[in-house]
Formats: C-alpha cells, structure tokens, sequence
C-alpha cells in the first residue's frame, strides 16, 4: 500500500512538473508591424522587435499584455528615424530584412536568430529550449 501511494506522489509531482515546463512555452500568436518594427503577440505576453539601424536591433520582453511606457535603463539613444525594412511570414517564422541583417522569429518557441545577407548566422537563441520570462521588480 504504501508503494502505490509512493507511486501516486511522485506521477502527480511528474505531471506538476511538466505542466509548468508546458506552461512556460511563450509561442507567437501574431505581429503586428509598425513604424520601427514589429510588435509579436505571444501565448504569454509581448515581444518587440525594434529596427534601430540597419545593423542594430532592440528586443524587448513582458509578460504584461502591453509594453510599459518607461525610459530603458539600457539604451539612452533614441533611434529618431528608423530605416527601411521588410516583413514576411511563413507557418514557422516571423521574417524582419534590413539593408544588412534578417532576423526570424520562430513561431513555436519565439527564439530569435540574426543572419547576415548572405545566410550566415551571426546569433541564435537555442531553438530546443524553452524560453522563459520570469517577474521581477526593477527599481532605480
């Protein structure tokens, strides 16, 4: 008896477990684009892909269903023109091309990858793990 209730606890702790994991998922449900960029809506929050220059980009993060309209604490520029840029869309990806960089969006996990032109990799989030986004209080 006691190795049954032994068994329980510990498939309920499995299923606790991988239900957080699952939950921690942040997929692409949709983007919109603006003016300096693209704003993706996720199953948990928002991401915004900024175009800065050609060669710059800022992405931000929240859990909240929209982006708080606070000074960064990080970029003191204020980007006061944004250049030209395309988007595109297949089933899996989320496509942004400046004169000088393409940045996908894998729909699935939102892990961002930054090619050059010519296809190379310049920086990759590792699709095969799970992006999270924890809260916190950042105070100044």
């Amino acid at each position: 008896m006691k190795l049954t209730i032994n068994k329980i606890k510990l498939t309920l702790l499995l299923i606790m477990f991988l239900a957080n994991i699952l939950s921690a998922r942040a997929s692409v449900v949709s983007f919109l684009k603006e003016n300096d960029g693209v704003t993706v809506t996720l199953d948990k929050g928002l991401m915004k892909i900024k175009i800065c220059l050609n060669n710059v980009i800022q992405v931000k993060y929240t859990t909240l269903p929209l982006f708080l309209d606070k000074q960064s604490l990080v970029v003191i520029n204020e980007w006061k023109s944004t250049p030209e840029f395309s988007d595109s869309e297949t089933n899996n990806k989320v496509i942004l091309t400046t004169a000088r960089l393409k940045i996908v969006v894998n729909r699935e996990t939102n892990a961002v990858t930054y090619f050059n032109l010519n296809g190379n990799v310049i920086l990759s989030e590792d699709d095969s793990k799970v992006k999270t986004m924890n809260r916190s209080l950042v105070r100044r």
